[in-house]
């Protein structure tokens, strides 16, 4: 997201920063059963078993789904891309926020 702004453009994105899994045993049972179809190669497969399951086909083989980053990660990975985190709110929970921008551009 970082790439596309210009300079000194804003951002804000969610992210999980609890250290405990978002879904209990069963949906990570689940899931998991879908997402090593789709590992396989198995897409079509992978998508019949989350309709089964009655979860959404489109999300099979998407990673996010509760994916644990950590707040220094976050602000660590914005300044390597050029970015930088003005504010994190609600760390150490599934619903945290990082807001930031793009680094202005340098005159030459």
């Amino acid at each position: 997201m970082v790439r596309v702004l210009k300079p000194g453009g804003i951002f804000l994105f969610q992210y999980n920063g609890t250290k405990r899994p978002t879904m209990n045993w069963k949906g990570r049972l689940a899931w998991g059963a879908v997402d090593a179809l789709w590992a396989l190669d198995l897409r079509c497969a992978s998508q019949a078993a989350a309709r089964l399951l009655g979860f959404d086909p489109d999300t099979a083989g998407k990673s996010w789904r509760g994916a644990s980053l950590r707040a220094g990660k976050v602000v660590e990975t914005l300044r390597a891309v050029g970015g930088s985190a003005v504010q994190i709110t609600g760390d150490q929970t599934a619903m945290a926020w990082c807001r930031g921008k793009k680094a202005a551009k340098v005159a030459p």
